[in-house]
């Protein structure tokens, strides 16, 4: 999740598929439950695992309404039923959004994971916001 965004941001549909009324947005900010980002994601691959993905993959099949590829299952899935642990996110990974971030706020950790999320894209597209935005950190990074 990118800086800024409070809980409420769990009713867009680019990490839902339903409505969460405002009691479950309560529980999931008191549970620091927040919505993610499925560029990257990081999981424990175990048997529970595969059921979960089992699960959301069964979703996708019965869904016939509007959604944002795989993210706004994955987040109604995980993050409604409470299974997703958001926090870690914030230890391993900086997320800067191509519309907000420019180089003079930038703050890298190199010690981190770094996703630039926006709107879709091919992965051009986000290669040239990295050189012409950040040419000093794309030299170090090629």
């Amino acid at each position: 999740m990118h800086e800024g965004c409070g809980y409420e941001i769990h009713n867009s549909k680019y990490h839902n598929i339903t409505r969460y009324t405002k009691e479950k947005i309560k529980r999931l900010e008191e549970l620091k439950i927040k919505p993610f980002n499925a560029g990257q994601f990081l999981m424990l691959a175990s048997v529970a695992m595969a059921r979960h993905f089992t699960n959301v993959k069964f979703i996708t099949h019965l869904w016939q309404k509007e959604y944002f590829f795989e993210q706004s299952f994955l987040n109604t899935y995980f993050n409604y039923n409470e299974a997703a642990n958001t926090s870690l996110l914030e230890d391993y990974f900086s997320i800067y959004y191509i519309a907000q971030h420019r180089i003079e706020t930038l703050k890298l950790d190199k010690s981190k994971n770094i996703h630039y999320a926006g709107d879709p894209c091919n992965g051009s597209t986000k290669l040239e916001f990295l050189k012409s935005e950040f040419p000093n950190y794309y030299d170090i990074l090629t």
